[in-house]
Order: structure tokens, then C-alpha cells, then sequence
């Protein structure tokens, strides 16, 4: 409740990907995909896999993200709807409370001209910046609004009928709508998604690398999911320096390559600035006295000088 989170330490989250081969894969953030936990997911996953092996560990992610499609990702249909309409309405109370923090809005009234222009500037920015993004998920490249729009047009009536999102006016849904697709289908992390973190060597690897997915739902025969690059890293036959890559709970990684808790050198930071503050005060101080010092000299200079 509030900002705080629930973090689960007694649930499996390293899984063998085989049982023969030195591959591996482990889980953050969501347990579940769309209901269904990754832990009976893998579980399926390492049986049909078998023997079977592959040159590189990247093949092992291509083959598990095919594996989630040819299973329909575990879900069916009614529940992948259900899941689609509750990011909708995700994204609905996502634009209000940004609205109610830059406007300090405190009751959002429909009936207020200057809150549904505010909302209606929300959601174009929010469209003209993500329709610009380069960063798509695969699934989702060449897939057109056009499209969107015919395949959701149920979720999106049901929605204006039966949730907070019947509030919004009729003349600014259409935006919503085409604001949400192109939010919807970039690379971007929601609060819902699953880390999954796959680890180990390939046939032809020298090295063990991991490479990070971000998974998150699936709908209609598409998954939003994305390889997170930034994070993903190797060892190579340039050289063999290894990397330290938190994931999930970054804190106690940090306190490990760096000595302190990241409170610490929140801390440490504080105190170093008003240490700094401290000591240029004291500075300016001691050449004000200075100046005076050199000021009275010189009176007393004249003064001799007229004896």
C-alpha cells in the first residue's frame, strides 16, 4: 500500500532451462505471466526441450519466446482480454494522476473545460512522443493502429460501459485510444511485467553471458516483450574481465561492489555538502578578517608616517 512494495524471498526464482546443457534462467519482479507462474512455465519448457541444444544462448531465448506462443502464453483468450482492458484502465489513471501533480488538481471534474484540455494536451504529448520512439517490440513491428483498433474495439466498448474510463468524453476517445496503442507497444518496463534473466553458455560459446527479457502480457497471438540490451552483457575473447549486473533488488548489489548501502551514500553525500558549505564559509570568513587586518595596517602605517 502506499510506496511501499511486496518483495517475496520464500518463492523459487533460479530455474535449470536444461537438464543437460549449462544454461540457465532466473526471475525478478512478477511471478506470474498473466496468472500462470513462471515456475510451472519453465518447468514445461526444460521437459520439451529435452536434449535438445543450440549453439548460442541467444537461441535458447528465441526458443523459450516461441515456446510462450506456441502455448498461446499459457492463457486463453477471455483472460487475455481481461488482462488488455485492465492496462487500458492502467493508462487512464496513469494520465490523471500526471494531470493532478502538474495542475495540482485535486478532484478530477469532467465538468471543468480547463482539466479536460489539460487531460487532452496529456494525451497528445504522450502520443507524439511515443509514436517517434524507434524502440518497438518485436511482436509488434509493422503492426498498424489500424489494426489495433479493429481487434479492440469490443475491449474499448466494454470499457466505456463498465470502468473509470466511461468517465472520459466522448470527442477525446478516440485519442485515448490511439495514444494507449502507441504506449502500449513500445519497449517500456509496466508495472506488471517479469524479468527473466537467461544465463550460460551455448555450444559454440567460449564464454557465459546473460541476456535480460522483459516480459509482460500477451494478446492475440502477440507478446509485449523486448530483449532489455542495455543490461544484457558477456564474457569475450577480447578479454576476460567479468561484470557485476543487478537486477530486481539493485541495493544490496550495490552495497556489495560499492561498500555502502545506497542510504549510506545518500548520507555520506549530505554530509560531504554541508562539510564543503561549512568549510567555504569559514573561508570567506577568514579572508573578510584578513582584508580588515591588512585595512587597519595600513591606517596604522599612516598614522606613523604623520608623527
Amino acid at each position: 500500500m502506499g510506496n511501499t512494495h511486496k518483495v517475496v524471498n520464500n518463492g523459487n526464482k533460479l530455474f535449470m532451462l536444461s537438464k543437460y546443457e549449462p544454461v540457465g534462467i532466473a526471475t525478478y519482479s512478477n511471478a506470474a505471466l498473466m496468472g500462470t507462474p513462471w515456475e510451472i512455465i519453465i518447468k514445461i519448457y526444460r521437459k520439451q526441450l529435452g536434449e535438445k541444444h543450440f549453439p548460442h544462448l541467444s537461441d535458447y531465448v528465441i526458443d523459450f519466446i516461441h515456446f510462450l506462443h506456441t502455448h498461446n502464453f499459457f492463457t486463453d483468450d477471455i483472460t487475455q482480454h481481461n488482462w488488455l482492458k485492465n492496462q487500458i484502465e492502467a493508462f487512464y489513471i496513469l494520465n490523471l494522476r500526471i494531470i493532478c501533480q502538474k495542475f495540482n488538481f485535486k478532484n478530477f471534474d469532467y465538468n471543468d473545460s480547463l482539466i479536460i484540455e489539460k487531460l487532452k494536451d496529456e494525451l497528445n504529448s504522450c502520443l507524439d512522443a511515443n509514436k517517434i520512439n524507434p524502440s518497438i517490440c518485436d511482436d509488434f513491428v509493422g503492426y498498424t493502429f489500424g489494426q489495433f483498433k479493429n481487434e479492440t474495439k469490443v475491449d474499448f466498448d466494454e470499457i466505456y460501459q463498465h470502468s473509470q474510463v466511461s468517465n472520459l468524453p466522448i470527442d477525446l476517445r478516440d485519442l485515448f485510444c490511439e495514444a494507449f496503442f502507441y504506449y502500449w507497444i513500445i519497449q517500456l518496463e509496466p508495472d506488471y511485467h517479469t524479468g527473466l534473466v537467461f544465463c550460460g553458455y551455448g555450444d559454440d560459446d567460449l564464454y557465459p553471458s546473460i541476456i535480460p527479457c522483459v516480459v509482460a502480457t500477451g494478446y492475440n497471438k502477440r507478446l509485449k516483450y523486448f530483449i532489455n540490451q542495455a543490461k544484457a552483457d558477456s564474457i569475450s575473447e577480447h578479454g576476460t574481465s567479468v561484470t557485476i549486473a543487478p537486477f530486481a533488488q539493485t541495493d544490496v548489489i550495490q552495497t556489495i561492489t560499492q561498500g555502502l548501502t545506497p542510504d549510506c551514500q545518500i548520507l555520506y553525500s549530505i554530509q560531504l555538502k554541508m562539510a564543503l558549505i561549512r568549510t567555504q564559509t569559514h573561508y570567506v570568513d577568514i579572508c573578510h578578517l584578513n582584508l580588515k587586518v591588512k585595512s587597519l595596517q595600513m591606517r596604522l602605517a599612516n598614522l606613523t608616517s604623520h608623527l
